[in-house]
């Protein structure tokens, strides 16, 4: 049942919407991180019911070696769709600091006391052996960010986030006491707020939407957690009408908490005009590929390739979060320089990662902005090299 009140909830979500019209690295990063989240705690949790070397194996060290392999193709993966998928280290580090200290009474040296030490020698040991790359992915943490605009942001898919809140703390209320699921709540817990906190004081990158689009789904199955959970309270406690106020709950949950209202603005997916603030990446590429020339060149963020795929044009990324330097006037000029035509496109988010003076040196009428209809929302859009 929670379950289908999970992707009830998913179905009419703003952010899902959003994505999946939209951003679609960003939509398939979403299932992935979740799949790997439920393989990694399987491999942590999960009992193996067989014989032999398999189940010896789990006596001695806990894991169930049968998602091994489940682990490590689904964090391949999910690696490659986006850099935010070494968010699970400290989700699994918060989930067994939390485990060690709940069994510490009973057993000083439990399994989870164990994981973190051996963690720890390992972090330690990898910056010893990889020192480069160690230093590269703590680059990419801040100590300390002040991005609260985090919060409305997962919020935003719920009429009102301090009902949605409750829900949230009812669903792991409901999950360790009702269906003695200590563990399961904790995961998913940890893998709602530890990234989420991470966002707001850690993180290293542009304030967006879809960078934190993929822990929402276990805030929706928190969410439908607690939804279920207090139809559950409400029915065993008011035996006369219980079974009527179980659905009840369910149908006045789903009428009162989903944001009803972005389907009737003037601008969502579905429909936008010249005021919008979201950029429309298809309007602008298709736009891109019916003017552009043959000699043209694109100068963006390579990881839209999706809009102009299957186009023979030469194209120049100018990196992200992981570059080292931002994308300056001096690279571009050379780009100019070897071609004589091109377009340069950028949204507002991009800003993080192109320099001052090649900012100033566009918006200073030295390329030609484009302003047709298709281009809308926080986005630019410059070509040198003139028209045809």
């Amino acid at each position: 049942m929670i379950g289908l009140l999970s992707a009830a909830l998913f179905a009419v979500s703003v952010s899902g919407v959003e994505m999946d019209r939209h951003l679609r690295m960003y939509a398939m990063f979403f299932p992935v991180f979740l799949g790997l989240s439920w393989a990694l705690f399987r491999l942590l949790e999960g009992r193996y019911g067989g014989k032999g070397i398999f189940s010896t194996f789990q006596q001695k060290t806990g894991l169930n070696v049968l998602y091994f392999l489940p682990v490590a193709f689904l964090g391949l993966l999910s690696y490659h769709l986006h850099q935010l998928t070494a968010n699970i280290v400290f989700i699994a580090g918060t989930y067994v600091l939390i485990l060690g200290i709940m069994h510490f009474q009973k057993n000083r040296w439990n399994r989870y006391v164990i994981f973190l030490i051996g963690a720890l020698m390992a972090f330690v040991l990898a910056k010893i052996i990889f020192p480069q790359q160690v230093a590269s992915a703590l680059g990419m943490l801040v100590f300390f960010e002040d991005h609260w605009s985090y919060l409305p942001i997962v919020f935003r898919d719920y009429s009102n986030a301090i009902l949605a809140a409750m829900f949230i703390l009812a669903g792991m209320a409901y999950l360790i006491r009702k269906e003695k699921l200590a563990k399961e709540s904790v995961w998913l817990s940890a893998s709602f707020f530890v990234p989420l906190l991470a966002a707001i004081f850690l993180w290293k990158r542009v304030v967006g939407e879809q960078y934190i689009f993929f822990i929402q789904s276990f805030e929706i199955i928190l969410i439908a957690s607690g939804i279920y959970g207090v139809a559950v309270f409400l029915q065993e406690n008011m035996p006369k009408i219980g079974r009527k106020m179980f659905w009840t709950v369910i149908a006045v949950s789903f009428l009162v908490l989903p944001n009803y209202a972005y389907f009737f603005q003037e601008n969502n997916t579905y429909r936008q005009t010249s005021r919008s603030s979201n950029p429309n990446y298809r309007s602008i590429f298709v736009y891109f590929k019916k003017n552009k020339k043959p000699t043209d060149v694109l100068v963006t963020r390579d990881f839209r390739n999706y809009y102009w795929s299957g186009q023979k044009v030469k194209t120049f990324d100018f990196g992200g979060e992981l570059s080292k330097e931002k994308f300056n006037l001096a690279d571009f000029r050379k780009i100019m320089a070897e071609n004589p035509s091109g377009w340069l496109i950028y949204s507002d988010n991009d800003k993080d990662y192109i320099s001052e003076d090649l900012q100033d040196y566009v918006e200073n009428c030295n390329l030609e902005k484009v302003k047709a209809v298709a281009v809308k929302g926080d986005v630019n859009v410059y070509r040198w090299g003139g028209k045809q």
